[in-house]
């Protein structure tokens, strides 16, 4: 809902009489007398735009001016000062202050109603643009905290996934010797009972393993991945809107195909891989993100490198370890999950793709994978 409220300062009752007579049919007017009142009212009334006299007893039009400009609950409010002269000096200490505008009676009615409407709507504009950031901020927030959640969750299925698989194979030994057992032992029933418990632990692993891929299985669609690509730069720019001014960006996309996957899942891979380069060359001179795609041998590849510090040859091996981390704090702690690279690795295995490396200090960080493109493009 739009504010349409003014607060009217003046200590001539007379002004404020003529004010308010030619404003309270279409905006809500609250008075004030004097200085003091004006900055007691300004808090309870919460106007959108303040007519401020500046020759008052007590606190004048310049110092309310400042007041209002310097406490973070009144300093989006609008002000425009309203004075008999018409001196230069005036209006520049006006404007000084915090002041938008300054009229100079006796004043012109067409005019007045003309600054006040256009004040008012730049408050509300300006409010309206406040809280959609705000609202931004939470959904960013949010979607940040959510990505990292279903990436920890992915990275604990995916773990589950293979421990359930390589219960199979000490699984199936058992199974042989118990048939062996049963054979050389058949007086003893205690067998029968284990090889019914290991046929039902077998069905649970079965059962696990089979909601698993079905799990990824229901979310595949055809996807693009230049359009992913774009996406994820599009989030990193509502989360560092100044990200552009400070990195230069070099894209080539000449992908062209599909490929089936859940766009949750390469999404987060490619927004990881990307976040990851830009978190590098903060602390470079030189910062260029770059980002390509293409299509070869019935996949689509992408290459995302930046200009960072690089990494050292020791660690490029263990980058994709789970709970690895090169990143530091300011105070030279490790910062950081650590799930990010190792949590890309797993998925890109998982669609039956490949993802590799390459560093070299100094110079920077390039990380390239593919994924099966769609059989009706391969």
């Amino acid at each position: 809902m739009s504010n349409n409220k003014i607060l009217i300062v003046d200590d001539e009752p007379k002004n404020l009489k003529i004010l308010r007579i030619r404003l309270k049919d279409v905006y809500e007017i609250e008075e004030a007398a004097t200085g003091e009142e004006a900055l007691e009212k300004i808090e309870t009334f919460e106007p959108a735009l303040v007519l401020l006299d500046i020759m008052m007893p007590g606190i004048d039009g310049y110092e309310v001016t400042k007041r209002i400009k310097t406490n973070p609950k009144t300093q989006n409010c609008k002000v425009v000062l309203l004075s008999g002269k018409a001196l230069l000096e005036e209006k520049l200490e006006g404007y000084k202050a915090g002041a938008e505008d300054y009229i100079t009676k006796p004043f012109n009615g067409e005019e007045l109603l003309a600054k006040i409407k256009v004040f008012i709507k730049l408050f509300n504009l300006e409010d309206r643009l406040e809280r959609m950031n705000e609202d931004l901020e939470e959904e960013i927030k949010a979607r940040t905290e959510l990505l990292l959640k279903n990436e920890r969750m992915a990275y604990v299925g995916m773990q589950a996934g293979e421990i359930v698989h390589n219960l199979k194979n000490p699984l199936s030994i058992i199974f042989g010797y118990l048939g062996h057992l049963k054979k050389k032992h058949p007086e003893i029933t205690e067998i029968e009972k284990l090889e019914k418990a290991s046929n039902k632990l077998l069905d649970i692993i079965k059962s696990i393993m089979t909601s698993l891929n079905r799990d990824i299985q229901n979310e595949m669609v055809d996807l693009s991945m230049n359009q992913i690509v774009e996406d994820e730069l599009r989030f990193l720019e509502s989360i560092d809107k100044q990200y552009k001014s400070w990195i230069k960006t070099d894209l080539n996309f000449q992908s062209q195909g599909m490929f089936k996957g859940s766009s949750t899942h390469i999404s987060q891979i490619v927004g990881n891989l990307i976040k990851n380069s830009v978190e590098a060359m903060k602390p470079c001179e030189k910062r260029i993100l770059s980002i390509s795609t293409y299509d070869a041998m019935n996949r689509v590849f992408v290459e995302v490198a930046d200009t960072g510090p690089g990494i050292p040859k020791e660690e490029i091996e263990k980058v994709f370890e789970p709970l690895f981390t090169t990143k530091t704090g300011e105070d030279g702690g490790v910062v950081g999950t650590g799930l990010g690279l190792s949590y890309c690795k797993k998925m890109v295995e998982a669609y039956g793709g490949e993802i590799k490396l390459e560093s070299e200090l100094g110079v920077g960080t390039k990380i390239s994978f593919y994924l099966p493109l769609s059989k009706d493009q391969a």
